[in-house]
């Protein structure tokens, strides 16, 4: 690299381990002033300028970056141990920090036009966190036992989590115990003299994993047999570098059908995945260049796609299995600035940085993010605060504009909206920053509340609100967190739940003693029956061992035996009824109950037309985030609706034929306002555990709609209305479309007759081994709101029945450090793991150069733990880091991270590691992250 950035001997040995002769090489090139100091990084692109200069005060310390398009951020106000007191950002706004005399972060405060955020942060005489406060004023607390480890998170409630741990600082029990006192929920560890985890008990005391103690673990440390609670077996094998080549559940179980289902991967000299077999024998292939970018995916479901990619690694273009070929193009920053499709109507541009004159907004802060999106169907403008916060989304329609504004806390949590339908929403808070009450003023109406009395679980989910008509739903739970019983005026659950957590019984009272309804499932934990209260099954499922439906008996339509298309998981026969595909997997053609229909689909896999015996009855248009933002239809009538979704891609509005808004409380639908002409009108909305809407009464009480919950695992059935209402949310994130009888699902569209969607999953087998199936076969315990997968399920079942703001999301990593500093030069690299509460897990790799004058001496390798606060997602990221060592071994080097972009804030120190010194420094990293999941645009949540 001519040139080049310095890197210390480890960092060249892992580069080297890690490298694949390439095609084409990717250089970036950096330049040094005389003091050693990054002046500027030339990006690899040939086909812009992306070159970033950094530039120092008279004492070395960083005094601006300006990046490739000139947006300058500068750095100032250090403090006699080289801290930056100051950082402004291109738009202008103003970040303050101050530090103890130790050197310690003490507060940060954003000043948002006039508005101050600030955080700050308390700590112990060795330098522990022992106290944080948001600009909103929520505080946690943190204790820490004699070797510096956290034991117990206090919230301002005096809620805590205690952690129990053994000499090597595994956590051997959590509790989450109430301000009285009460402990609420637990979970408990064993684990081996290796530190290797053994048992996982649950609040119960009943084991839901543990690992063979023969045979638990490899030599390398691997997990490779464990059981379940019900002692479904997992056995798990390696390579000889590693890396995890097979996964065999139910390990020689005895239901014959789910017996060894093994998945096996392999991987190149790169250790990029090249191949995936799933349960079947059907395989996934995966093609990479020399730089790891992938070229091409061969599929069984969706075909052969090929990509290629610029100099930064950007994808260029796309060839999908029809032949359909997709242009990108990015800015100098490596932003989307447009996509081509064959189809011109679907071509998109989109526009940073627009002044409020380009854009038409009032008091922006645009700088380094997205403005605008232009499509021939739409263009959405989007105006922020001086946080990086929405504040208003505008979606103009040809004469139609729909504008939707929002507020925030100072913490930048939601605190009111006002939907297209003039619809006002305003979100009340508790001390720990949890909706407490939800009011709204309809267009020229009164102010009403409409959620009030919300109760929590100490750190959990909502155990009980009062609706506006005077309805108390209250929710129960288990030690596990896991809902047992729902309760209301209108509609009541009562459950009773295996020791998985899959919910085995339906009753009238708590506990579900006298059971009305009961459900089996086989040991992959697919639901294969729903029983009566006699025990006489009333539906029946078979599965292969990848998840796909194989049969149906019992009532409803798509009864019969499954067939497949050989070599794929198509579903091309139920009975004598069949079915087509297009080359990508949509389902094009489908004979159901006596009807035929036909479906067709644009450049981006989205169902456009619907036709019913030939007859077009459903027209539908999208945006490139994947909303639907209108519909027209004949069937059962002609309407005509436009589409609004909020920034979690939650539907808060539809207008034209019908007009209405939608409330929620964070996940939880839980009214409707209904407007004809100048007259809105109040229902309110009660749902099950898992965020479902159920009943839908007046405000007297009375009930105008209900969806059944027994008999109903897959949503076949149809709603239930005396008075004619329609309602038209079903499972979380869909909207039922009578005309198609299907329901739209944000990425695709589900068919509650079989259980599936219509089109593979967008995210391949990131969600499990079948691409079509809905939610692993187990809609009783999973949701899938943007059709993408049942991660949030996957991960801790209790997520299912409570969502998590985007404002609380917080980050955690650990990684390798490596870290260098020497007079007036330093590096650091950095490779490992990070998660974040969204849920999303990343690898990473962080190179860091230093930009102000170190003080001392170090050279250290450790592990180094972080947290942290925001989502993370994949691609480039830019930060100051502020970091010190100032010890050696065990806790080498502590340091604060800042994004001057986002104001995100983490902390780390290192937690094992050999070598040591003191020094203090500033460096500019560039951190890359690769995510397991790719989340949404800040925007909104889609699959794009």
């Amino acid at each position: 690299m001519k040139n080049g950035l310095r890197l210390s001997p480890l960092v060249l040995a892992l580069m080297a381990a890690c490298a694949q002769v390439a095609a084409a090489d990717r250089v970036s090139i950096v330049t040094y002033n005389a003091n050693g100091q990054i002046e500027t990084l030339d990006g690899p692109r040939t086909d812009v300028a992306d070159v970033t200069k950094y530039t120092y005060d008279g004492q070395g310390r960083l005094a601006t970056v300006t990046d490739a398009l000139g947006h300058m951020t500068t750095y100032g106000g250090y403090d006699m141990y080289g801290h930056a007191g100051r950082i402004v950002d291109p738009n202008g706004v103003v970040t303050t920090m101050t530090y103890t005399s130790e050197g310690w972060l003490a507060t940060t405060t954003r000043d948002a036009n006039g508005g101050a955020a600030t955080t700050s942060f308390s700590y112990d005489a060795v330098g522990n966190v022992t106290q944080s406060q948001d600009a909103d004023g929520v505080v946690a607390k943190y204790t820490y036992d004699g070797a510096n480890r956290v034991t117990d998170i206090t919230d301002g409630a005096g809620n805590h989590i205690h952690y129990t741990l053994d000499a090597a600082g595994n956590k051997t029990k959590e509790e989450t115990i109430d301000a009285l006192g009460t402990v609420k929920r637990t979970v408990s560890r064993t684990y081996n003299s290796l530190g290797q985890l053994l048992t996982v008990v649950d609040a119960l005391n009943r084991t839901i994993l543990a690992f063979d103690t023969a045979d638990g673990y490899d030599a390398e440390g691997h997990p490779t047999h464990s059981a379940d609670a019900a002692d479904v077996q997992r056995k798990q094998g390696y390579d000889a570098l590693n890396r995890l080549v097979s996964t065999i559940d139910n390990y020689n179980g005895t239901d014959i059908a789910t017996r060894n289902t093994q998945s096996v991967s392999s991987y190149d000299a790169s250790d990029n995945l090249e191949g995936v077999s799933d349960p079947d024998g059907l395989n996934t292939v995966y093609d990479h260049d020399g730089l790891g970018n992938l070229t091409g995916l061969h599929s069984p479901d969706t075909g052969s796609t090929s990509y290629t990619y610029d100099a930064a690694g950007n994808r260029i273009q796309q060839t999908d299995a029809r032949g359909v070929v997709n242009t990108f193009s990015y800015d100098a920053l490596n932003r989307a600035a447009s996509v081509s499709y064959a189809d011109a109507a679907l071509n998109v541009t989109y526009a940073y940085d627009e002044a409020n004159a380009s854009t038409g907004c009032a008091n922006s802060y645009p700088i380094g993010r997205l403005t605008r999106i232009v499509e021939a169907a739409v263009t959405t403008v989007f105006c922020y605060d001086a946080r990086g916060n929405i504040t208003q989304k505008r979606q103009i329609q040809g004469a139609m504009t729909d504008i939707t504004s929002y507020s925030y806390t100072l913490a930048g949590r939601l605190g009111g909206m006002t939907s297209p339908g003039l619809t006002i929403t305003q979100y009340s808070r508790d001390g720990l920053g949890r909706v407490s009450g939800v009011s709204v003023t309809p267009s020229g109406g009164a102010g009403q509340a409409v959620v009030s009395a919300i109760s929590y679980l100490p750190f959990g989910p909502i155990a009980g609100y009062m609706l506006g008509n005077g309805q108390a739903i209250t929710r129960s739970y288990d030690a596990n967190y896991q809902l047992t019983d729902l309760t209301s005026p209108a509609f009541s659950l009562h459950f009773a739940r295996d020791a998985m957590g899959n919910i085995i019984s339906l009753g009238a009272t708590a506990g579900a003693t006298l059971a009305t309804e009961s459900y089996t499932y086989d040991p992959l934990y697919r639901l294969s029956a729903v029983n009566d209260s006699a025990g006489a099954a009333i539906e029946a499922y078979t599965y292969s061992k990848t998840g796909d439906r194989l049969s149906k008996s019992g009532g409803g339509l798509a009864t019969g035996s499954y067939g497949y298309q050989s070599s794929t998981h198509w579903l091309t026969t139920i009975g004598n009824a069949a079915r087509t595909y297009d080359p990508n997997g949509n389902t094009t053609g489908s004979a159901v109950g006596g009807e035929t229909f036909g479906f067709g689909y644009n450049g981006r896999n989205r169902l456009t037309v619907v036709q019913r015996n030939g007859v077009t009855v459903g027209t539908y248009t999208y945006n490139v985030l994947g909303q639907r933002i209108a519909k027209t239809a004949t069937l059962p009538q002609t309407i005509n609706e436009r589409f609004a979704y909020d920034q979690n891609s939650q539907l808060i509005g539809e207008y034209g034929t019908n007009n209405r808004d939608y409330i929620w409380l964070d996940d939880l639908p839980v009214a409707v306002v209904d407007t004809t002409g100048t007259v809105s009108t109040m229902n309110y909305v009660v749902a099950d555990g898992l965020g479902t809407p159920r009943v839908v009464t007046d405000a007297s009480g009375v009930t105008q709609w209900q969806w059944p919950y027994q008999g109903n695992p897959f949503g076949e059935q149809r709603p239930v209305s005396s008075s004619g209402y329609t309602f038209n949310l079903r499972f979380p994130g869909q909207y039922y479309d009578i005309e198609s009888g299907q329901s739209y699902n944000l990425n695709r569209n589900y068919e509650a007759s079989t259980g599936r969607y219509h089109q593979s999953d967008p995210v391949g087998m990131l969600a499990g081994p079948s691409t079509y199936g809905y939610v692993s076969g187990n809609p009783f315990r999973k949701i899938d709101p943007l059709a993408l997968d049942d991660t949030y399920c996957r991960i801790d079942a209790s997520w299912c029945g409570w969502g998590k703001g985007a404002s609380a999301v917080a980050n955690g990593s650990i990684g390798l450090n490596e870290t260098a500093v020497g007079a007036l030069l330093g590096e650091q690299s950095e490779f490992g793991i990070a998660v974040d509460s969204t849920p999303n897990m990343c690898f990473y790799t962080k190179l860091c150069a230093m930009a102000a004058t170190g003080v001392g001496v170090a050279a250290n390798v450790s592990v180094a733990g972080g947290l942290g606060t925001g989502a993370l997602s994949s691609g480039p990221q830019m930060t100051a880091l502020i970091t010190a060592d100032v010890g050696s071994g065990l806790t080498a080097g502590a340091g604060v991270e800042i994004d001057g972009a986002t104001g995100q804030v983490s902390a780390s120190r290192g937690i094992f590691g050999i070598g040591g010194g003191t020094y203090l420094g500033a460096f500019v990293c560039h951190t890359q992250f690769l995510c397991a999941r790719e989340p949404e645009p800040k925007t909104e949540k889609s699959c794009r």
